[in-house]
């Protein structure tokens, strides 16, 4: 004797993925709301500020891995770093050899950099070119206070755009950057 059974029902699962699958292209379907221009505008501004930071900091850091140290101080000067700011400029836009005497030029005398282009080290916010280096006993300030381009602390490579405000639509310091 031979029993009919009556064909299976669908299963859920195939519904169910089913579902889902009309459920995401119905939220891929949704009209998205266009930044006004305000936002967009910030939205730029934020991501050239963060690059312009990223970009100097990178800088620095390579500098440092080739160096051993931070730069800022002219070779074998036993000067205080805070009076050479520009020097700190010129090791990052020039070719250095291994203990940071520069040149124009890179050569096989001077190998490494330049780390940047003269152009990067403007702070894009005052327009300003120049550093502020923090001596050996001087901490960190909490904030900007618009006297120089950048912050630069050389015994930790700390970095910060020294301009006062904020980035245009949001609550978030130049300075924190």
């Amino acid at each position: 004797m031979h029993l009919h059974t009556a064909p299976s029902a669908p299963t859920t699962t195939p519904v169910l993925l089913l579902a889902v699958i009309i459920a995401i292209l119905a939220l891929m379907a949704l009209p998205r709301r266009s930044r006004t221009p305000g936002e967009a505008h910030s939205l730029r501004s934020q991501h050239t500020l963060a690059l312009s930071v990223e970009t100097l900091r990178g800088a620095v850091e390579r500098y440092r891995r080739e160096h051993g140290e931070w730069p800022g101080l002219p070779p074998h000067s036993g000067l205080e770093r805070r009076r050479y700011s520009t020097w700190f400029v010129r090791q990052l836009c020039m070719a250095s050899d291994g203990q940071g005497e520069v040149v124009e030029q890179a050569d096989s005398s001077h190998p490494f950099g330049p780390y940047l282009e003269t152009a990067e080290w403007v702070n894009p916010v005052n327009r300003r070119s120049d550093v502020y280096l923090l001596k050996n006993d001087e901490c960190m300030p909490s904030g900007a206070d618009g006297h120089s381009a950048w912050i630069f602390d050389p015994c930790n490579g700390e970095l910060h755009m020294n301009a006062v405000g904020c980035v245009e639509g949001t609550n978030q310091r130049y300075f924190d950057i």
